[in-house]
């Protein structure tokens, strides 16, 4: 990592502090750890510890770089970037890092709190996985959602219909309640959620199949083609619509 990134991922990290988000990662992870905790069936909790964690991911992400984004423009901060010697890429790329850290930390809190407590089986290579390209994916998306808000309202708006579209369907198949069957299984791992909930099972001791690699694959190209063909072009516009140039 360059000195300068290593600089701008810093002050990301400082900006989440500052507007709180650490200080609510730190409660919600305080709320699933309660949760859990009460969970006294272990097939159960292998069952909602991958659903937890893909709240963590591929949700909270989301609203995390919509935060960050809306205080940033209502502090102007965003204006000052038209005048910076650093690329668009950096600042993109530094507040994903920055999302990714603080989702690392939370959900793998979680984890080691079951592992040694509860003894549930983890794939730690398959974790690693997990804690990251899903939350790289779900930043991206934020970014991308963020574009088009107004205001933070209009944000959590966006989302609720995000996940009413796709983790409540997938959450469903997942619990195999409705759209069961392996046809409901492979088709949902065309969006961000289910590639993401497939990779997480894994890491928390289901069985690999074809679907996993097809999960990263689609994982991959998802967080590629979201960041080149959209987010990057599209941060040039919609800083310089938030300064007001």
């Amino acid at each position: 990592m360059s000195k300068k990134m290593f600089t701008l991922l810093k002050g990301e990290l400082v900006r989440l502090n500052k507007y709180n988000v650490t200080t609510i990662t730190i409660a919600i992870t305080f709320v699933w750890f309660i949760i859990l905790y009460f969970v006294e069936d272990n097939g159960a909790l292998n069952t909602l510890l991958p659903m937890i964690i893909l709240v963590d991911t591929a949700m909270m992400s989301i609203i995390y770089i919509g935060s960050v984004l809306f205080f940033e423009k209502s502090e102007f901060t965003i204006s000052t970037l038209l005048v910076t010697p650093v690329k668009y890429a950096d600042h993109i790329i530094a507040k994903v890092l920055a999302i990714t850290i603080e989702t690392i930390f939370s959900s793998l809190l979680i984890v080691l709190v079951f592992y040694f407590i509860r003894d549930i089986t983890v794939v730690w290579w398959a974790l690693a996985i997990a804690l990251i390209l899903p939350t790289m994916l779900a930043s991206l998306v934020g970014f991308a959602i963020s574009y088009h808000t107004k205001d933070f309202t209009s944000l959590l708006s966006w989302v609720m219909g995000y996940v009413f579209l796709t983790f409540i369907p997938i959450i469903l198949n997942y619990m195999d309640l409705v759209f069961k069957g392996d046809f409901w299984r492979y088709f949902f791992l065309i969006l961000p959620v289910g590639s993401a909930l497939e990779i997480t099972a894994v890491a928390i001791g289901e069985p690999i199949t074809l679907a996993f690699y097809i999960a990263l694959g689609v994982t991959f190209i998802s967080t590629g083609l979201l960041y080149f063909l959209y987010v990057l072009p599209k941060f040039k516009d919609y800083a310089v619509k938030q300064s007001g140039v």
